[in-house]
């Protein structure tokens, strides 16, 4: 596979992009179409990718979480080290959730 394939001039879709987004926020009363809007919601973000890779490299070490009251021996996996989606894993007390199903002393622990 070949890495020498020009793609799209990043002024190109900064360009589209600042015009989209600028046409969504604007006091126009007509506002943009529905896909107008979708395009700009769902325009390639140049920061995105350094964000997700801050976040897999600098990960907060014990201090900073207990600085958010969160105890570090219940993070089970840092948020943005799996997927796209990831949120993270952290361990919940047993009477923080309320699910509706669940017996009062599954509840409990």
């Amino acid at each position: 596979m070949s890495n020498d394939i020009a793609g799209p001039e990043h002024s190109d879709d900064r360009d589209r992009s600042d015009a989209l987004t600028s046409a969504a926020h604007s006091g126009d009363v007509d506002g943009v179409s529905g896909s107008e809007q979708r395009a700009a919601d769902t325009s390639y973000s140049p920061s995105s990718e350094r964000e997700m890779d801050a976040s897999q490299t600098e990960q907060r070490d014990d201090d900073d979480l207990r600085e958010d009251g969160i105890d570090p021996s219940r993070v089970v996996a840092a948020p943005g080290t799996g997927g796209a989606d990831d949120a993270g894993d952290v361990e919940p007390e047993p009477g923080d959730l309320n699910l509706p199903w669940q017996s009062e002393e599954d509840r409990q622990g």
